[in-house]
């Protein structure tokens, strides 16, 4: 799926991914759809530790689109590191795995506890380009 990316040097790259509350999380459901829901910042810390990413690189934009009553498209951008140390991964690495700890959340530290254990594994994470650079 996103493995379209190796030949492309990418500078900054929105996703989407979408969570699925259920009956049983309504409250959930209820306090991330609140106009200064903590729940944003709970995923940004979640995912940076098991991606593993700088949090400074991620940020879970705060745009949501209910598609029913418990399902929920969230858009999360991922920024070009801004260090050539050698420690932080590259963009085709970080989608990739993050679409990967999505699709097998059920094996992974994703499914453990807090918001991400919301992921709808059936989606992953679909791409919406912002900017790119084919590199030759």
């Amino acid at each position: 799926m996103l493995n379209y990316f190796t030949n492309i040097f990418l500078g900054q790259v929105t996703v989407t991914t979408c969570l699925n509350f259920g009956n049983e999380n309504i409250n959930l459901y209820n306090e991330i759809n609140s106009k200064n829901s903590s729940l944003f910042q709970q995923l940004n810390n979640k995912l940076s530790q098991v991606i593993p990413i700088d949090p400074k690189r991620l940020k879970i934009n705060k745009k949501i689109q209910n598609e029913n009553i418990f399902l929920i498209l969230i858009s999360v951008t991922i920024m070009l590191s801004t260090t050539n140390d050698g420690i932080e991964r590259n963009m085709n690495f970080v989608l990739l795995d993050l679409n990967e700890l999505i699709q097998q959340k059920k094996y992974n530290l994703i499914s453990s506890r807090g918001i991400t254990k919301f992921f709808n594994e059936t989606y992953g994470i679909q791409t919406i380009y912002k900017h790119f650079y084919i590199l030759k």
